[in-house]
Order: C-alpha cells, then sequence, then structure tokens
C-alpha cells in the first residue's frame, strides 16, 4: 500500500503541473491569435483605404487632363504624365487584385 502512495502521489503532482501547463498554454496561444486577426484586421483596411485613395486620385488626374492642357514637350507636362501614367498603374493593379474584407 504504501508504494502505490509513493507513485500515486508524485504521479499526481505531474498530472497537475502537465494539466496547468496545457491550460496556459491554450490561453497564450488564444491570445496570440487575436492579436494576429486583429493585425489582419487592420491590415486589410490599411490596404482598402490605399486602394480608395488611388482610386480618387486616378480620378482626380482623369478630371484634371480632361482637355489634354497639359502638353507633353514642357516640364509640367512631362510631370504630370508621368504621374498619371504611375496612377494608372496603380489604378490598374490595384482594381484588380481588390482585397476581400
Amino acid at each position: 500500500m504504501y508504494i502505490s502512495l509513493y507513485i500515486l502521489i508524485p504521479v499526481a503532482i505531474i498530472l497537475v503541473g502537465l494539466g496547468y501547463s496545457v491550460v496556459n498554454l491554450l490561453f497564450k496561444t488564444e491570445s496570440i491569435m487575436d492579436q494576429a486577426e486583429e493585425a489582419n484586421r487592420e491590415y486589410l483596411l490599411f490596404v482598402a483605404d490605399v486602394i480608395e485613395s488611388v482610386n480618387s486620385t486616378y480620378n482626380q488626374m482623369v478630371n484634371v487632363d480632361k482637355r489634354a492642357m497639359f502638353q507633353s514637350d514642357d516640364d509640367v507636362g512631362v510631370i504630370f504624365n508621368s504621374l498619371k501614367d504611375l496612377i494608372t498603374r496603380l489604378n490598374t493593379k490595384f482594381n484588380s487584385n481588390k482585397p476581400n474584407i
């Protein structure tokens, strides 16, 4: 009888310690998962905001250049056309890869 108690008590202590460790790790894992989900949500909102900004800027650039008033032979026209091309490429890229929010 004494031998079984000498074996049972350490085994019970080890099981309680392991149970506590498992529960503690479970809580830590859930906390990390919550933080990862929040970071993912913030990232998607940021990307959506960038896409909205690019679309807005693209529409404004198209409205400014409706009459093609900026000649590409002067400095302002060259810079304007470069910016317009860049924003057109960004608009095309972002509109073809919209994230699902």
